[in-house]
């Protein structure tokens, strides 16, 4: 963080306008992947995903795309947050009286 707010002394320019998608989630979402460019460098969301759903958790799933993008030779810094989605039908229920 330091280094991003000092001036003039970073040979490349840095943004803090992030990449934000905002999608409606269904019954067939099983897993979120958040990640920093140097997982997006070498592998697609796809890719992601599906390597992410070979884990027993969630801290497991992320470890090991972390090490998988290092692997495939990233360069840039690496952090992954994956969160599985379990759907429960009475849950589901109950939210949807809460929407507008």
């Amino acid at each position: 963080m330091v280094r991003a707010l000092q001036q003039g002394e970073q040979p490349w320019p840095l943004t803090a306008s992030p990449e934000v998608l905002s999608v409606e989630l269904n019954h067939n979402d099983r897993c979120i992947v958040i990640a920093t460019d140097g997982l997006w460098d070498v592998m697609t969301s796809e890719q992601a995903v599906k390597l992410a759903m070979e884990y027993g958790t969630a801290r497991e799933a992320a470890r090991g795309l972390v090490d998988r993008a290092l692997f495939w030779g990233s360069l840039d810094n690496v952090s992954v947050v994956v969160v599985f989605i379990a759907w429960d039908a009475q849950l589901e229920a109950a939210h949807a009286t809460w929407l507008p």
